[in-house]
């Protein structure tokens, strides 16, 4: 078997406005079979499938917050987003795709915080909204890209990196509260 964890970040700007709104949704251990490797295409097909149903369950929460936001400005149309796909099914080829991974069922999570917090756009920023914070996030952030052998400085990190750690330290400073 082959574990695979898939995510998707998707986030919303705002005309007029110098924040945004973002979610995210992460399926975590999808067990795929050894069998499939002869056949990539197929592999490439499972692995796809994932990623569309992850894109589905965090475009539908991008698209409530917008509308929740809508509804608290006396009604103004929510901002457009991207085109929603069309509902996929699970892969049916792997024994993860029957139940929920761990017991948990890939659920989109929610904005950690205000709606206008936007993720930092360079290892710099991670640095300084690290600074930032009650506890140390910067050693955390060090430790949490060496366990994902990530680049050993933050500054060299890319963008997919940096979003996964703000995004993962975010959640631990959430749980640690």
């Amino acid at each position: 078997m082959i574990k695979l964890s898939v995510s998707v970040c998707m986030k919303d700007g705002r005309a007029g406005s110098f924040g945004s709104r973002g979610t995210e949704c992460t399926i975590s251990e999808i067990e795929i079979d050894l069998g499939l490797l002869a056949k990539p295409e197929q592999v490439a097909a499972t692995i796809r499938q994932w990623y569309d149903l992850t894109e589905l369950a965090a475009q539908e929460r991008l698209d409530k917050l917008n509308a929740k936001a809508a509804a608290a400005t006396n009604g103004a149309a929510a901002h457009p987003t991207a085109h929603v796909p069309a509902p996929v099914q699970a892969p049916r080829n792997t024994p993860a795709a029957a139940a929920p991974v761990n017991g948990f069922a890939a659920q989109p999570e929610d904005d950690l915080a205000d709606e206008d917090d936007d993720p930092p756009a360079s290892g710099g920023q991670l640095l300084g909204w690290a600074r930032k914070q009650e506890a140390d996030m910067k050693g955390w952030l060090i430790g949490y890209g060496q366990r994902r052998k990530f680049a050993p400085r933050i500054i060299d990190w890319n963008q997919n990196q940096i979003n996964e750690a703000y995004a993962a330290a975010r959640k631990a400073l959430a749980a640690a509260r």
